[in-house]
């Protein structure tokens, strides 16, 4: 029985990885092995882009936002219901 439901690409996008979604509509990242990185339980996991630097805005079921690095290792937890309280804490840390 099919574990997936769509298996993208591997690109600089989502770092080393490619983007999956599960059966029941869930995102996650796997590695070239097929080893999971970021366990399908996001409901959008975005690009690593230079708004973010090295890092992907992830947003969970709960509908709360953080940043995932490029390991899939949470930076900022998703408690954040505003993509832009996930910004004002990334500067935070860069300060």
């Amino acid at each position: 029985e099919p574990i997936y439901a769509k298996i993208g690409k591997f690109t600089e996008n989502f770092g080393k990885y490619a983007l999956v979604k599960d059966i029941a509509g869930y995102y996650g990242l796997i590695d070239r092995n097929g080893k999971i990185v970021v366990e399908p339980i996001c409901a959008k996991i975005g690009k690593f882009t230079k708004n973010f630097g090295k890092y992907a805005l992830v947003k969970d079921i709960a509908g709360c936002y953080g940043l995932i690095d490029q390991n899939g290792k949470d930076v900022i937890p998703c408690i954040y219901r505003n993509k832009h309280e996930v910004t004002k804490q990334l500067n935070n840390l860069k300060d």
